[in-house]
């Protein structure tokens, strides 16, 4: 077929900065475009651990939010937020009432006291 490419593995270069504290038991860490940052008790485990939140972070740019209505009616939207799902009440204004790990589907179907909104 012209003009298909079939999928393929490759590999991509990312520069990072490392760096280790000081003391016996210090970390290292490394940073990926000043931003996303992994630790590890080597400079390998910190690399890799960076490499998993940059995935993490792709990953969560991707999933859309879900909402939800609280027994006392009040509007629930739930947004990926670093590795887990941060809990909005919307009423009068939007505030952050809680963090929950996983994704935002199962923060609003997770909660006994949320009916979970469907997608049309």
């Amino acid at each position: 077929m012209v003009g298909s490419v079939e999928p393929k593995d490759v590999k991509v270069s990312v520069t990072g900065t490392a760096s280790r504290g000081f003391g016996r038991d210090a970390q290292w860490k490394v940073t990926l475009f000043g931003l996303i940052s992994g630790y590890g008790a080597t400079q390998a485990e910190a690399r890799e651990a960076a490499i998993a939140a940059l995935g993490d972070a792709v990953r969560q740019m991707h999933t859309a939010p879900e909402f939800a209505r609280d027994d006392d009616g009040t509007l629930i939207v739930a947004v990926p937020d670093g590795g887990g799902t941060a809990v909005y009440r919307v009423d009068s204004r939007a505030r952050n009432t809680e963090f929950r790990y996983g994704t935002p589907e199962q923060a609003v179907t997770g909660a006994h006291h949320y009916t979970r909104i469907p997608r049309s």
